[in-house]
């Protein structure tokens, strides 16, 4: 059985993941993450955090020393986001263009998932984080945890994009209804 749980509530599926950090990725480049083991094939990973202290770093603790709640990470020959942060229930929306992840921090209705969104403010401030291209429309968010070569131990969230190069950005978003991370993916032209 896996661990975490997916919740359909309307239009939204929300991953309730209860470990570590989360990973945005293409699904081929999965193979090239880790996760919590040292690498297979010898590669050194550079991070300060340890999740086993005394071993080898691994992309987990790559993962875990992304600065702030999103950041952009290298992963084989393409590259990944990085939600870090404590676990919190994540879901994607797509945007007229590219689309956004949106972690839920507080729902003042129930303590049940959001069946939808109210509209985003188009004055929400964002802060850039990076830039992330995809050649393939098919990505997942996945547990970093996990070693992307081996069968999975949690759950993941399927996610459709369209392939290009989008710039990542970030805010918190306070609701009468609910508080949301917002992580949104807008289109390089």
């Amino acid at each position: 059985m896996l661990a975490g749980e997916l919740h359909r509530r309307g239009n939204l599926q929300w991953l309730d993941n209860d470990a570590g950090p989360l990973l945005l990725i293409a699904a081929e480049l999965k193979p090239f993450w880790s996760g919590i083991e040292p690498p297979k094939d010898g590669r050194i990973v550079d991070a300060q955090f340890r999740w086993k202290p005394g071993s080898p770093a691994s992309d987990y603790d790559r993962a875990c020393d992304v600065d702030g709640y999103a950041g952009v990470i290298d992963v084989g020959p393409g590259v990944a986001i990085v939600l870090n942060d404590e676990p919190l229930p994540t879901t994607w929306q797509p945007f007229p263009e590219g689309g956004g992840l949106l972690a839920r921090l507080y729902s003042s209705e129930t303590r049940d998932y959001p069946d939808r969104l109210p509209t985003l403010p188009v004055d929400l401030a964002w802060d850039g984080v990076g830039e992330f291209a995809t050649e393939s429309p098919h990505l997942i968010l996945f547990n970093a945890g996990e070693p992307g070569d081996e069968p999975p131990l949690f759950l993941w969230l399927p996610i459709q994009l369209s392939r290009g190069r989008y710039k990542v950005e970030t805010a918190v978003w306070n609701h009468s209804l609910m508080k949301l991370q917002l992580v949104r993916l807008r289109p390089i032209s």
